[in-house]
């Protein structure tokens, strides 16, 4: 174990709150912005936005009563096959940061899937500005790690894995 997050680490963790629909214009002005930064993302409606981050399957969060930062994940049972168990497990999606460093978010994520999911694991892909937080917040590199994009009918150089802003669901 690299990391032991404490029990009582809840309460260094931001004030973040279930999204609704009032927060949508917020949310979405926010997340394309964060996402224009990158060589390949999407750019999401409210429509788009209310469809993918309202959905029963993703735990969407806005922090604050002003909604100024998002993040979002999903949580799912997997089996971990070396060790032969069951494991809960939160799989980062869409990570804003805004007004707080992308590090502070990431471990508020981490927090927040313990302790509202009771999850064992967080998963963070090595996609948008994610690998200085995999770093620096010591995540190991999972056994099954390697994941591909195929974009039909699209054409582009290649982009390394940080300046890339898509995700998979």
């Amino acid at each position: 174990r690299k990391y032991d997050l404490l029990k009582n680490q809840h309460n260094r963790s931001h004030q973040w709150r279930a999204i609704t629909e009032s927060d949508l214009p917020r949310a979405t002005a926010i997340t394309n912005k964060y996402l224009q930064t990158y060589a390949i993302s999407q750019t999401f409606s409210q429509d788009q936005m209310k469809f993918m981050f309202m959905c029963e399957s993703i735990k969407t969060c806005v922090l604050g009563e002003e909604g100024t930062d998002l993040m979002s994940y999903f949580v799912m049972n997997t089996q971990n096959t070396r060790l032969n168990k069951r494991v809960k497990a939160a799989f980062a999606f869409y990570l804003v940061p805004v007004t707080i460093s992308q590090d502070e978010l990431v471990q508020d994520l981490i927090i927040r899937a313990r302790d509202n999911h009771e999850c064992d694991v967080v998963y963070l892909m090595d996609n948008f500005n994610n690998l200085q937080s995999i770093i620096n917040l010591n995540f190991e590199e999972a056994f099954d790690s390697k994941i591909y994009y195929y974009l039909f009918n699209h054409m582009h150089d290649p982009v390394l894995p940080h300046k890339l802003a898509l995700n998979m669901l």
